[in-house]
């Protein structure tokens, strides 16, 4: 069989192999390359059209596995050639391995600036981190929201104990909790010392060098990448163009969300193939700077606070136009409420709503601070109108101070409290901005 197969001309394979070149089937032309270098292993031919056909006339960027085959090939080749050949052979593929390895070193050069615009987006959080913990610590003294909360609290169960109803019951375990709020409160000492302790001055200014370090870094590889491709052939272009567009900055912030989003699966992979990062690196460098004290850090956890984005504003105005209709339905249908426990609650319900303070112990956005206002002006609104309202009638159904009541003072409270949410929210980011 091999003996017939010898028989055909290198002339007529050769014949085939333009047929299968015509059909841009990558399938044939390589089983016919392959057919060539079988029936004449020893005749350069094959050998050459593999290089010509993988490298598209040394036109083409070529991935480390083409490469290999490549170089395999160009090995055949050179050992086949007649000797006159050999010098310009070598000339054109040692040209062809110099174009290879600059678009290398252009990859390897777009994986360090997308390192370091991670990095810097790191220590940007760290810094920003860093700024919240310190605000955090200083409202819990500067704030009279726990105070104010334990008093209300506190009023209630005695208000309770006079005029004793069914909710004394949840009154008592909740007065307990106003007088820890406000011995809390009153504790100021061993927080003013932490405060002191932890102004975070040399890790503030650590960061800060380490930013300008990068940014420096990042205008030295964008100058790099720049004379890099002026060495790199118009025909590799279209091969290579995910290297030459400068989106290093885009892709580092979609690296960012899956560190964000605790994805450390993705995270990896992305690490990998666009950085020449480790998780253990980035981890690494959040235990120098987040891992001082447990309780004042979260262990190895980056704060964040989300920027206010058109929906937010979309819901802000949904949610006035359901506190507008709210206020129209209990006018037209106050017989439903008694008069006096609604102003008490309403009341109540303005001032936690004003003096509410926003307590950073997780990432925040507006839409926790909206929920977390929310939770503590129905809450007190709610609970005032229930026991002044039982103090007097002394009956009410559950479904009517569980579920009525509170859902009434939610939806009514809810435009003023996207509003005051906002209004906080925004001051907290211009606070954490000049921090």
């Amino acid at each position: 069989m091999a003996r017939l197969k010898s028989n055909i001309s290198l002339k007529k394979l050769n014949e085939q192999l333009d047929i299968a070149l015509e059909s841009n089937d990558e399938d044939k032309i390589l089983k016919q390359i392959q057919k060539i270098i079988d029936i004449y292993p020893k005749n350069h031919f094959g050998y050459i059209k593999l290089i010509k056909y993988k490298t598209n006339n040394y036109k083409k960027y070529i991935t480390d596995e083409d490469l290999k085959i490549v170089k395999d090939s160009y090995e055949m080749a050179y050992k086949y050639l007649p000797k006159k050949e050999k010098t310009p052979f070598k000339k054109e593929y040692d040209e062809y391995l110099h174009d290879i390895k600059e678009v290398n070193n252009l990859i390897k050069i777009k994986k360090n600036i997308v390192s370091k615009y991670f990095l810097k987006e790191l220590y940007s959080n760290i810094l920003l981190s860093l700024n919240i913990n310190k605000l955090s610590l200083q409202s819990r003294i500067q704030s009279g929201y726990n105070l104010v909360n334990g008093i209300f609290l506190l009023f209630c169960l005695v208000y309770n104990l006079i005029y004793r109803n069914a909710f004394l019951i949840i009154t008592i375990p909740l007065g307990i909790f106003g007088v820890i709020n406000i011995l809390s409160f009153l504790d100021k000492k061993n927080l003013n010392q932490k405060i002191i302790d932890y102004d975070y001055t040399n890790e503030k200014k650590s960061i800060s060098e380490e930013i300008k370090k990068i940014d420096n870094t990042i205008n030295f590889y964008e100058e790099e990448k720049n004379v890099s491709l002026t060495k790199i052939p118009a025909s590799f272009h279209n091969d290579i163009n995910g290297f030459i567009i400068n989106n290093e900055e885009a892709i580092s912030k979609a690296l960012y969300k899956y560190f964000y989003n605790n994805n450390y699966v993705a995270l990896t992979t992305m690490l990998e193939e666009n950085t020449n990062l480790k998780i253990n690196d980035i981890n690494k460098i959040i235990s120098n700077y987040l891992n001082k004290d447990e309780k004042l850090h979260s262990k190895k956890k980056i704060l964040y606070v989300k920027k206010i984005n058109k929906y937010n504003y979309v819901v802000l105005g949904l949610l006035l136009l359901v506190s507008i209709a709210t206020i129209i339905f209990v006018l037209n249908n106050r017989y439903m409420y008694r008069l006096y426990p609604f102003l008490a609650g309403v009341f109540i319900g303005i001032i936690k709503m004003f003096i509410y303070k926003i307590e950073i112990q997780d990432n925040i956005g507006l839409n926790k601070v909206f929920l977390s206002i929310t939770k503590s002006v129905v809450f007190s609104s709610s609970l005032i109108y229930d026991i002044t309202y039982m103090s007097t009638l002394h009956n009410a159904s559950i479904n009517y101070m569980l579920l009525k009541v509170p859902l009434t003072f939610f939806l009514l409270f809810s435009g003023l409290n996207m509003v005051t949410s906002y209004m906080k929210y925004n001051k907290l980011l211009k606070k954490i901005r000049k921090s």
